[in-house]
């Protein structure tokens, strides 16, 4: 059927676009957060496993250090699969998003530096550092889904200031916020692993790594991620968006849309009811 009424899309400039996220500083904060946690010096877990461990023994049986990473990034990490189910009880219960970061790196920082007195040499230490990690990753897969609920509420409260809502560019600016902090985590990896003189022909070669390179693996594979969640922590302490605000800006931004719509209904009178009418007269 042809319309009636043409509908022109609005159109927006993609730099408007842009611009409107100078409004959002919480996004703003957290995307400081991501690079600033992005620049400790780590390097990938296998390397600590194949170099830093090699093998250990578990009563008869020698389990060499890729395997033992299967198996100990499991126990380590299957608790914060769990929070994932718990996390809005979780910021609920600590008063909001901020206080689940702040908690997930807190636990971060106090478990590993924990784990690295422990050392990693016996099966006793292996599991007394894996049980460090697993209580700690607990806060850590909360984290996540109240990273999602922080970035959501800062476009509720851009709403609330302005009256427009930057959900595209906001997501946007996640989504690249991710690939900037892989980039970095990459560039560093490789950045300390030339600096540790790692030369992945001398495996070829059946060769060894220099001295060095087996030295720092167990600082850096334990304490980096602790920096890392220090450098994190950093700006998120500088949020300010209690609940108390949080229900304020969604109270009255559901009374703003009620009463949009109450203006955008207006009953519309059809042509051939108007010609019935004049018909009929």
């Amino acid at each position: 059927m042809k319309e009636r009424v043409e509908n022109k899309p609005q159109e927006e400039s993609i730099l408007e676009g842009m611009l409107m996220v100078r409004h959002n500083k919480i996004l703003l904060t957290i995307a400081l957060a991501q690079i600033l946690g992005s620049l400790s010096p780590v390097i990938p877990a296998i390397y600590f496993f194949k170099y830093g461990v090699g093998s250990v023994e578990f009563g008869s049986k020698t389990v060499n250090g890729e395997t033992l990473m299967f198996f100990f990034q499991i126990f380590s990490g299957f608790p914060s699969a769990i929070a994932m189910f718990l996390a809005k009880k979780l910021s609920n219960k600590l008063g909001g998003p901020k206080n689940v970061f702040i908690a997930s790196k807190s636990a971060s920082i106090l478990a590993r530096t924990a784990a690295y007195f422990v050392g990693f040499k016996t099966p006793k230490q292996i599991g007394v550092v894996a049980t460090l990690l697993a209580v700690a990753s607990f806060p850590d897969g909360a984290s996540d889904i109240a990273k999602t609920s922080l970035w959501c509420d800062s476009i509720d409260y851009v709403e609330y200031k302005t009256g427009k809502r930057t959900e595209g560019i906001s997501f946007s600016v996640q989504n690249f916020l991710s690939k900037i902090g892989s980039g970095i985590t990459l560039f560093i990896n490789g950045f300390i692993l030339s600096k540790l003189g790692f030369n992945a022909k001398l495996d070829l070669l059946g060769k060894r790594q220099p001295a060095v390179f087996y030295k720092w693996q167990w600082p850096i594979y334990m304490l980096a991620p602790a920096v890392g969640a220090i450098l994190y922590l950093i700006p998120i302490f500088t949020i300010n968006y209690p609940n108390s605000l949080k229900m304020k800006v969604e109270s009255e931004l559901v009374q703003r849309r009620a009463a949009m719509a109450e203006t955008k209904a207006v009953p519309l009178i059809e042509e051939d009811d108007m010609s019935i009418n004049s018909d009929q007269t």
